[in-house]
């Protein structure tokens, strides 16, 4: 964005995108905590009184994944986790409340929500940057925040790719994930 400051700092209407974000997530009434990861070394988040709003805020990591798993940490036994970007402000109380209403579904483990792939889908040969075809987009869906899963499970789920990644293993992942369709 060429900007001098990370985009969930830039303003808008007179509040950081970040403001906008976490006003969003407070005002549902479903919603408890919002928990937002700040990097130690972060120079602007105490410049926006954001410490005044009723947010906890934990150490964010090297990885965005460090920073969602330090967040989890911070959570109970029982509790869901939604993940959201700081940086998308435009989310809908209706897409919220949406993605909290899988907690009561005995069927899924999680939800994101997601939007079909519209855009032409090119697959490269591998270390060369040439185009060998056109994916199908049947099927294939941009994944959006927030995403939603319970706390355990995904911490559980963090910490089983951190073990995998140290002795390389590439293994999928076991999840059953509902698509929540976001529109344009």
């Amino acid at each position: 964005m060429q900007a001098d400051r990370p985009k969930q700092y830039l303003t808008l209407n007179g509040k950081t995108i970040l403001e906008h974000t976490i006003d969003a997530l407070l005002q549902h009434p479903l919603i408890d905590d919002v928990i937002v990861a700040i990097s130690p070394g972060d120079a602007y988040f105490d410049q926006y009184r954001l410490r005044e709003k009723p947010i906890r805020v934990v150490d964010g990591g090297k990885e965005r994944a460090d920073s969602v798993l330090n967040g989890l940490m911070s959570l109970g036994e029982n509790d869901w986790a939604l993940v959201h970007d700081a940086a998308r402000p435009c989310i809908e109380e209706s897409d919220i409340s949406a993605l909290l209403e899988l907690m009561n579904s005995d069927d899924v483990s999680g939800g994101i929500l997601a939007t079909p792939v519209r855009d032409t889908m090119k697959r490269v040969k591998p270390s060369t940057n040439v185009i060998s075809h056109t994916e199908d987009r049947d099927g294939l869906w941009h994944a959006l925040t927030p995403q939603l899963f319970p706390a355990t499970l995904l911490n559980a789920r963090f910490k089983m790719v951190y073990h995998r990644a140290r002795i390389s293993q590439t293994k999928p992942l076991p999840w059953s994930l509902k698509a929540t369709k976001f529109p344009w």
